[in-house]
């Protein structure tokens, strides 16, 4: 709607997961390449933490576009809100696929997994499970569940795991695994995401824009961006709202700039009432 006001291609602050959009700071790119490591060299569990709407998904997404072709099966539980019980079958089907509707209790998934990693090492790949909102499992019982998971998948020959798990959730999830110590252990790389300084948000907001083939200079004035990572903390998700909306008020209202007032203004609707 926005986008030929401010002379752009595309709307660059919508939340979509696309390579070009990704803006390789220095705590996503070294969290990125940790997990590569993790997984390439086949190591047990990795942990992604990092506050809601760091990029945690982002990064998770850009790590399977660069994975090796060896990479695979590569499943992702998306809701970890479930008994130990379910996740162990939701896992079990994933792998199965065309045998999914045969695993119907624990006993059968544990088999489904079993024969499908024994499969995988005869093929020479590496599975991978990536759990979003980990923070979820010690509630629901389920991270002992995950530690038998990489017993099956373990490589006798090589003492290698045939299974990389990357349990991706809020900070918490590292206490969590303190408490596990047996599971704790099998943990490879641990990697925090950090909130922008304001350089970072400053690069952020003009790679964003780059890609939609603006200059940055010519839309945001230095105090709105000044505003835009005081207002959201150096966290992207915010980021990108600030500016998404911002962008849309300042062409309803035909702006050629948009300032730290307009800033303020769309930071007050975008906030929740006290």
């Amino acid at each position: 709607m926005y986008e030929s006001h401010w002379k752009l291609t595309t709307r660059p602050f919508d939340p979509r997961f696309s390579s070009d959009f990704y803006y390789p700071s220095e705590s996503h790119q070294a969290s990125l390449l940790k997990l590569r490591y993790a997984i390439e060299n086949r190591r047990s569990v990795a942990i992604l933490g990092g506050t809601s709407g760091i990029g945690k998904s982002f990064v998770t997404h850009q790590l399977r576009q660069q994975l090796p072709e060896k990479t695979g099966p590569i499943i992702q539980v998306a809701y970890p809100a479930l008994s130990s019980d379910e996740l162990l079958l939701y896992i079990a089907r994933q792998f199965a696929k065309t045998n999914a509707s045969t695993i119907v209790s624990p006993s059968t998934a544990i088999e489904a997994i079993e024969s499908a990693l024994r499969q995988n090492i005869q093929d020479d790949q590496h599975a991978l499970l990536v759990i979003d909102e980990a923070e979820w499992l010690e509630s629901q019982g389920s991270l002992e569940v995950l530690r038998l998971l990489l017993n099956l998948g373990l490589q006798e020959t090589t003492s290698e795991s045939a299974l990389t798990i990357v349990l991706s959730g809020q900070p918490i999830i590292v206490g969590q695994l303190e408490r596990h110590p047996a599971l704790d252990q099998r943990v490879a790389v641990r990697c925090l995401l950090e909130n922008f300084n304001v350089e970072e948000t400053n690069a952020y907001i003009g790679h964003r824009i780059r890609q939609a083939n603006g200059q940055i200079e010519q839309i945001f004035q230095a105090d709105a961006l000044d505003s835009i990572h005081h207002f959201s903390e150096g966290i992207p998700r915010r980021i990108n709202a600030l500016c998404d909306l911002a962008l849309m008020v300042g062409y309803a209202q035909d702006q050629t700039t948009i300032r730290s007032s307009l800033i303020e203004s769309v930071n007050r609707e975008l906030t929740p009432a006290a």
